[in-house]
């Protein structure tokens, strides 16, 4: 590969990162680390793994097609897009409410101040892609190096003997350990509707850069962007088993209560020097994943709502721009009046995505081996048989979930 050309493909797979490196891993990775222990890395890993094929099929057709992954689903049928569209509708408020109900709390934590969300969208609604582009960049490498250090400190520093009492009083198979697995896996690394964000992504990068990058460029910028992701949701897992397993005091459910107690724990047990390491690494994790959440799901209703009413963009012009200032606004109307407690929504938000994975799953592989795809862009016989395995863990993981949401 060539190196000019690689990097002007390099992009849409690190806002991928910074999309998914955020209430999954921060909060939940976080949370696994500190009641669970390591036997948590096992569900971190089938997450990533069997999940992966329905991500990558997003920038795949999109540079084998050069459209987006919605206009794969509308050919596929139109009631698939329905469906993706009303999902959207349904989903966009809660779960931007749910990340910035963190970003928040680590704002107010850091600041010391009321930092408004809807200076996030504001951003997004002046430099659109080029400087989310750009900005994520930056707040990345913030955030992989402050914690990746901060871990390494931590492991390597201390000799860690976990609580003995703790950890066999540990039952996997309780209601509330499934629930909560359920939970870390909806988010983990991200929601598979989230592909069709990528496809958009990396339309936009086309656009920007004005050149094409062949399959192979495309995919090491979206593979070097989830490998990112998965070892961030280890190092935060283990940052979470290493400072927080043994502690007496259980994590808050408080947003800012939450961040205090994470940033200070760590503090306390690495040293005073490593606070602003810690709030930095907390803080730029959420800001990345929040400016890129309303970036999304800005982008996405925008193009789905010209490909499910057949508008020209011409008429839909600052629509974009809009939904950036109306997304944020409607999630901080959730969080102000309706749900106060930051687990509750993360919780709530994450199931739904977890019950509609199956689906999207299901969708984005036909829709990658459909007749739109040419042969020579369509997945190997290795990706197709992770497919399949994906399908049955997350068809597996639903119905148990189901299952004991209704018959328990």
């Amino acid at each position: 590969m060539n190196f000019k050309n690689l990097a002007k493909a390099i992009g849409p797979g690190i806002l991928f990162a910074s999309s998914a490196i955020g209430v999954s891993h921060l909060v939940q990775s976080t949370r696994a680390g500190a009641d669970y222990g390591v036997i948590m890395i096992l569900f971190i890993f089938m997450a990533n793994l069997f999940k992966y094929p329905f991500f990558e099929f997003g920038p795949r057709y999109a540079i084998a097609t050069k459209q987006s992954l919605l206009i794969g689903y509308k050919n596929l049928s139109k009631y698939v897009l329905y469906i993706y569209y009303i999902f959207t509708i349904a989903t966009m408020f809660i779960i931007t409410a749910a990340v910035s109900f963190v970003t928040i709390g680590l704002a107010e934590n850091l600041f010391q101040t009321g930092m408004e969300l809807k200076l996030f969208s504001l951003i997004l609604a002046i430099g659109k892609y080029k400087t989310l582009d750009t900005l994520t960049k930056l707040i990345g490498f913030i955030l992989v190096v402050s914690t990746i250090g901060a871990f390494l400190i931590a492991y390597f520093k201390f000799d860690f003997v976990p609580d003995e009492t703790k950890l066999n009083s540990i039952e996997l198979f309780k209601l509330s350990s499934i629930s909560f697995i359920l939970s870390l896996m909806g988010w983990m690394p991200s929601t598979i509707d989230v592909a069709a964000w990528n496809s958009e992504w990396t339309l936009e990068r086309i656009k920007q850069t004005n050149y094409k990058p062949t399959l192979k460029e495309a995919m090491f910028d979206f593979r070097f962007g989830y490998i990112i992701s998965a070892v961030m949701a280890f190092v935060f897992l283990g940052m979470g088993y290493i400072a927080l397993f043994n502690s007496k005091e259980p994590l808050s459910n408080n947003s800012v209560a939450f961040a205090n107690q994470l940033i200070n724990v760590y503090a306390a047990y690495l040293g005073k020097w490593s606070y602003f390491i810690i709030a930095v690494s907390a803080f730029t994790t959420m800001f990345s994943t929040t400016i890129i959440v309303i970036d999304g799901f800005a982008r996405i209703f925008d193009k789905s709502t010209q490909v499910v009413f057949d508008v020209d963009q011409t008429h839909l012009k600052r629509f974009y721009q809009f939904m950036c200032f109306a997304i944020p606004l409607g999630s901080l109307f959730i969080i102000f009046f309706y749900i106060a407690e930051m687990k509750t929504l993360v919780d709530l938000s994450t199931k739904i995505s977890f019950l509609m994975a199956p689906f999207f799953a299901i969708v984005n592989f036909m829709t990658i081996l459909s007749k739109d795809v040419p042969e020579e862009y369509k997945p190997g016989k290795f990706l197709i048989i992770l497919s399949i395995f994906g399908l049955f863990y997350l068809v597996g993981f639903s119905l148990v979930y189901i299952y004991l949401s209704f018959f328990q």
